[in-house]
C-alpha cells in the first residue's frame, strides 16, 4: 500500500490541472451537502421541538378513523373530518398513565366554527375559528407556551376562550371591530350548536409557530357542547315566560333560529350546558365527561415513543378498543410532512448533481487514462498485473476524494458555524413553520458529514469504473510502441 500511495500522490501532483478540476467538483459538492443536510436536520429538530414541547407531546391517542388522524382532524381524500372520540376513555387513560415511560398527560377536544360578537354590531359578519378544547390545569402543566399580552389563563371550571394576537387581528379584519378581554364571543358549529364564551386572555406563543397561531383555546365543556358530546336527556326543561310569549305569538323554531340548535351559556359545571332548541317539550342533555378526541402524553425520554406507541396499539387490539396511538408527527399532521418533502426534493437534486459530477469526473479520468497509455503498457510489460493497475487508479481516486472531501467538509462546517452564530431569521409563515420558529441556528450534523464523505467516495468509485476498464484493455506492446513513437 505505501508503494501505491506514493505512485498515487505522484500522479495526482503531475496532473495538477485535472486533479484541480475533479477536486473542485468534489469539494463544492461536499460543502453543499454539509450545508443542506445540516440545515434540514436542524430545521427538523426545531420543528420537532416546537410541536412536541408546545402542542403535541410525544404520543397521541385518538379514536380510530379511516383517514390520517392529527390534532387538526382526520385527513381523507374528501377533505377534513371530525376525529372520533376515544372509546372506553377511562380504561385507555388508566392503562396509558400506568406506563413507566409517561411523565405527564392531558386530554383534548377539537373542532371549528364561525365566530361573531353578539354585543357588537358586526353587520352579520362571521370569522372562521379553530378551537382546542382543553382541561386548563393538566394542559398548562404539560404545554406552558402561552405568553399573555392581556388577561390570563383559563381557570378550572370557568368558561372562556383564549385568543392569539394573530387571531385578534384576523377577527378585526373579518368582523370590523376589535376584540378585547372581557368581550363575549358567539361561536356556531356550522349551524348545529351555538355557544357564547368570554374572552379571558390574549397571548403570543413563546415559540413562534404560524401553524398554531390561528388556534384558540376554549374550555373543554364549551367545546363538548359545540361538538354534541352528550350522554342523553336529563328530563324536561323549564320554559321561561319570555320564551312562552314568543311561542304564543305563533312563531316557530325555524322562524326564531333558522332551524338551528341553541346552546345557552350556562355555567360549565351545570348539568344543563346544552339545551336542544326552545319549545314546550325540549329536553336538556348532559355533557359526557369521558368524551375526548385526544389523549396526549409526554414521556420521560422522547426516544421511547416508538416502543410505547407499538405497545399501546397492541393493547388496543387485544382489548378490541377502537383506538390508535401515534407519535408527534401524526399529531402535527400535514405540518410534519414539510421537512420530509423538502428532504426528498433535496435528495433528488443531490442525485442529479451526483450524476453530472460522475460524468465530468469520468471524462477527466478518461483523458488521463489515454495520456498515460504508455505508462500503463510499460507497467504491464514489466509484469504488473491488471489488479495492480486497478488498485493504483483506485488509490488515486480515493485519495483525491478523501482530501478534497475533507476540504469540502471544513468549508461547509465553517459556513454552518457562521450561520449558527448570526442565526437565520424569517418573517415568512412557511419558513417559520419549517424552522420551528422565527429563527434557526443550524448545527453541524455528524451524520451529514459522514453521509457527504461516503457519497463522494461512491461517486469517485462510480466515475472510475469505465476509465479503468479502458485502461486494462491497453495492450502492453502497443502502448510501448505508442510511447516510443512520441
Amino acid at each position: 500500500m505505501p508503494t501505491l500511495m506514493r505512485i498515487a500522490l505522484r500522479n495526482l501532483a503531475e496532473n495538477r490541472a485535472k486533479t484541480a478540476v475533479m477536486g473542485g467538483i468534489i469539494c463544492l459538492g461536499v460543502a453543499v451537502m454539509v450545508l443542506g443536510f445540516s440545515f434540514m436536520d436542524s430545521a427538523a429538530a426545531g420543528m420537532r421541538r416546537a410541536f412536541r414541547e408546545s402542542f403535541t407531546g410525544d404520543v397521541i391517542i385518538s379514536g380510530k378513523a379511516a383517514g390520517s388522524v392529527s390534532l387538526f382532524g382526520v385527513q381523507t381524500n374528501g377533505g377534513t373530518e371530525a376525529t372520533p372520540p376515544i372509546p372506553e376513555y377511562g380504561r385507555v387513560l388508566a392503562y396509558a398513565r400506568a406506563q413507566d415511560e409517561v411523565r405527564s398527560f392531558t386530554s383534548q377536544v377539537d373542532g371549528s366554527g364561525e365566530a361573531t360578537l353578539p354585543d357588537k354590531d358586526t353587520m352579520g359578519a362571521t370569522a372562521l375559528i379553530y378551537l382546542f378544547g382543553i382541561e386548563p390545569q393538566s394542559y398548562r402543566a404539560m404545554f406552558d407556551d402561552l405568553d399573555f399580552i392581556s388577561g390570563g389563563y383559563l381557570e378550572p371550571g370557568t368558561e372562556g376562550v383564549l385568543l392569539s394576537s394573530d387571531q385578534i387581528e384576523e377577527l378585526k379584519q373579518e368582523l370590523g371591530t376589535e376584540v378585547k378581554v372581557g368581550d363575549r364571543v358567539q361561536i356556531q358549529n356550522f349551524g348545529t350548536s351555538i355557544r357564547q364564551v368570554t374572552v379571558r386572555g390574549v397571548f403570543n406563543l413563546k415559540r413562534k409557530n404560524p401553524a398554531m397561531s390561528m388556534v384558540a383555546f376554549v374550555d373543554a365543556q364549551t367545546m363538548k357542547a359545540l361538538q354534541g358530546m352528550t350522554i342523553g336527556s336529563a328530563g324536561q326543561a323549564t320554559v321561561g315566560k319570555a320564551e312562552s310569549e314568543l311561542l304564543a305569538e305563533g312563531r316557530g323554531e325555524a322562524d326564531l333560529f333558522g332551524g338551528g340548535d341553541l346552546v345557552q351559556a350556562a355555567p360549565v359545571g351545570g348539568s344543563r350546558s346544552r339545551v336542544r332548541s326552545i319549545g314546550a317539550a325540549r329536553l336538556p342533555v348532559r355533557l359526557d365527561a369521558g368524551a375526548w378526541n385526544y389523549l396526549l402524553l409526554k414521556l420521560k425520554n422522547p426516544g421511547d415513543a416508538t416502543r410505547l406507541v407499538a405497545r399501546l396499539n397492541d393493547w388496543f387490539a387485544a382489548q378490541r378498543i377502537e383506538a390508535q396511538a401515534g407519535d408527534w408527527r401524526q399529531a402535527a399532521g400535514p405540518f410534519a410532512m414539510i421537512p420530509t418533502v423538502i428532504r426528498r426534493v433535496f435528495m433528488a437534486a443531490i442525485f442529479i448533481v451526483a450524476v453530472v459530477a460522475v460524468i465530468i469526473i469520468m471524462n477527466t479520468l478518461m483523458a488521463n487514462v489515454i495520456e498515460r497509455s504508455s505508462e500503463i503498457g510499460t507497467m504491464r510489460a514489466l509484469g504488473a498485473r491488471k489488479s495492480f493497475v486497478w488498485r493504483m487508479f483506485l488509490t488515486e481516486t480515493i485519495t483525491m476524494s478523501v482530501v478534497f472531501g475533507v476540504l469540502g467538509i471544513v468549508i461547509g462546517s465553517a459556513i454552518v458555524i457562521a450561520l449558527n452564530r448570526v442565526g437565520i431569521r424569517s418573517s415568512e409563515p412557511f419558513m417559520q413553520v419549517l424552522m420551528g420558529g422565527s429563527e434557526l441556528r443550524p448545527t453541524i450534523s455528524i451524520q451529514a458529514l459522514g453521509a457527504a464523505l461516503a457519497a463522494v467516495i461512491v461517486i469517485g468509485f462510480a466515475a472510475l469504473l469505465y476509465p479503468v476498464a479502458v485502461a486494462l484493455k491497453v495492450q502492453p506492446v502497443k502502448a510501448i510502441q505508442a510511447g516510443h513513437s512520441e
